[in-house]
């Protein structure tokens, strides 16, 4: 592979001008009706591979996937939410990160240039190739791949995909929550959390990052003597099926063996620019969305910035 410093972003980009076009538009990207308009002119299926830099990141992809092509379009994928995240695990260690559910790499290349070390999780094999091309891409930090799923026994599991261009919908989760049907892809191999980190010598996470399709749950089981001893902050996303399990504040608490504080990462418009929001919930029924989860216990616990 050659060292991206070498090339030039216009060599690699897709052959398409229109995306290239919005690409450099993307400071209209948290611009409210942005992502529709550039839906009307770059119609979803359109492929076409790239490498990019966006915020000292290189990212090598094709625009045919969801999340590659918000990578491509509007420089990134979750950025918001990135730093927010990291925003409030500024006051921990920064040992330690897991990335449970870790796609391309994108979030764990970021976790990177934080945290000393970064352990990624991610079963689906399409995505592995990808996810090591951009580690490799991005040689800063340590970011260690585990081609394994997390759960709360080890197993070997049937996975789902949905055929809509976002290999990041891939669950083990076996309840329909999409606008298509789950299609299953195979069988593949889930771990105890708490085992396996053991296994290799993990003990001083500060962190976590679970976004796994509605899988969360038993992520979160699988996890109980590591959450126990280390309190990490966890960004939680709680989707259709995830609700299933963690519908309100009360339930999200019964998976965490100590206090916690539940803040919701709640979009937002305002003069028609999108913006983010943290709110603290309590005692009230979660709504979708993305979530972090922080210790309640002393003058140390973590406040939103």
């Amino acid at each position: 592979m050659s060292n991206p410093s070498d090339l030039t972003i216009h060599e690699l980009r897709p052959d398409c001008w229109q995306a290239n076009l919005v690409r450099s538009l993307q400071f209209f990207r948290n611009v409210k009706g942005w992502h529709r308009v550039v839906d009307r002119l770059l119609p979803r299926n359109l492929s076409g591979r790239f490498r990019v830099e966006n915020e000292s990141t290189w990212i090598e992809g094709d625009l045919g996937s969801f999340v590659e092509r918000e990578i491509f379009l509007y420089g990134g994928y979750e950025g918001q939410l990135i730093r927010e995240f990291l925003k409030m695990t500024a006051n921990t260690p920064q040992r330690t990160i897991l990335d449970i559910g870790a796609n391309i790499g994108q979030h764990s290349i970021k976790y990177a240039a934080v945290f000393d070390r970064v352990h990624s999780f991610e079963p689906n094999p399409d995505l592995w190739e990808k996810f090591e091309n951009n580690v490799s891409l991005n040689p800063k930090g340590m970011v260690t791949l585990h081609k394994v799923g997390v759960a709360n026994e080890d197993a070997e599991l049937p996975f789902y995909n949905v055929d809509n261009g976002n290999e990041g919908l891939g669950t083990f989760s076996d309840i329909e929550q999409y606008d298509k049907s789950l299609e299953m892809a195979g069988t593949l191999k889930v771990v105890r959390g708490d085992d396996f980190l053991r296994s290799i010598g993990v003990s001083d996470v500060d962190a976590m990052k679970i976004d796994v399709q509605g899988f969360e749950g038993e992520v979160l089981l699988g996890l109980q003597e590591t959450l126990r001893s280390t309190r990490p902050i966890v960004w939680l996303e709680l989707g259709a099926a995830t609700k299933m399990d963690l519908s309100s504040s009360e339930e999200v608490q019964g998976f965490f063996p100590y206090p916690v504080r539940l803040f919701h990462l709640r979009h937002s418009t305002r003069f028609m620019i999108r913006g983010l929001s943290l709110t603290e919930i309590s005692g009230e029924e979660l709504p979708t969305g993305d979530y972090l989860v922080c210790p309640r216990d002393d003058e140390e616990s973590p406040s939103p910035p």
